[in-house]
């Protein structure tokens, strides 16, 4: 007697893993989110894709510099069981990351995908090189009347102490703290980022009455 077949239908077990569907960005600016988003689906211990919501991943960097991931680090699974990030990035210095997802007991994922961090937004000045500490009224910096100084030399960088190298432009103007005493500037007392994105006045000095400035 011939048996009939039977059709069945194997569900997805319970979520047990993580995998990454599409990977970030391999480049990045500290502080702007990922050009490319990742996005994390859910999968049973048989690599069955689960369509399960709600559950939260969370996202967090480790690598060459000193960073950790930032802007929204944590995403929620949909109905088909993907977690969509929306401006991630990475937050510090200057190297190379990778990006680790995880979420509660489930196996965690780590991107193929290495991120170079480079420099973020311009939001600071720091003072490379310190103008003479000594100087004669009408001399430049350094000049040949006041030999023992040098010229300023300020650098533009980002909220995490990067070089914005890609920064040509921003002008820097010098001013001077005259105590109550009568004294100013002369000389190219402004300039724009050159080299390095550093900016150095040249001919910088100081007309002055005696005194400490």
């Amino acid at each position: 007697t011939a048996v009939s077949p039977s059709h069945f239908t194997v569900a997805p077990a319970d979520p047990a893993n993580l995998v990454l569907v599409p990977e970030p960005s391999s480049t990045a600016q500290a502080g702007i989110a990922l050009a490319t988003q990742p996005a994390v689906r859910l999968q049973d211990a048989f690599s069955n894709n689960v369509l399960e919501s709600g559950t939260s991943v969370s996202a967090s960097a480790s690598g060459t510099g000193n960073g950790t991931a930032g802007g929204n680090t944590t995403a929620s699974t949909d109905g088909n069981g993907t977690a969509t990030f929306s401006g991630l990035s990475i937050n510090g210095t200057v190297g190379n990351y990778t990006l680790t997802f995880s979420s509660g007991i489930l196996t965690s994922v780590n991107a193929t995908t290495t991120i170079e961090l480079s420099a973020g937004n311009a939001t600071q000045l720091s003072v490379s090189t310190q103008p003479s500490s000594t100087a004669m009224a009408n001399a430049t910096f350094g000049g040949p009347l006041n030999t023992t100084g040098a010229q300023p030399v300020v650098q533009i960088l980002d909220a995490w102490g990067n070089l914005v190298s890609t920064d040509n432009s921003t002008i820097v103007a010098a001013s001077l703290n005259t105590g109550g005493l009568s004294g100013n500037l002369s000389g190219n007392s402004s300039g724009p980022g050159i080299t390095n994105r550093t900016v150095e006045n040249s001919g910088l000095g100081s007309n002055e009455v005696y005194g400490v400035y």
